[in-house]
């Protein structure tokens, strides 16, 4: 199954990250290179953080699971 747009992304422990947005495609393979995935915080600005395809671990039943703990992504951008 592929990431699509909107799916729930968590962490590898099962928390909560956000949505997957964007997917930036390598023009020369046609493979996925970085997803966008924004957290949505009430009356603050979005977090957005850039995921690798590495960091990936599954994906099923419109849910994407990474292999990382949110912490591990490092800092969002806003």
């Amino acid at each position: 199954m592929d990431i699509e747009f909107a799916m729930q992304v968590v962490d590898k422990n099962n928390k909560d990250i956000g949505t997957a947005g964007k997917i930036f495609m390598d023009t020369w393979t046609g493979k996925p290179r970085k997803y966008l995935v924004t957290r949505n915080i009430p009356h603050a600005p979005d977090e957005i953080f850039m995921v690798p395809p590495e960091q990936v671990g599954e994906v099923a039943a419109g849910k994407v699971k990474l292999n990382v703990t949110v912490e591990e992504l490092g800092e969002p951008s806003t």
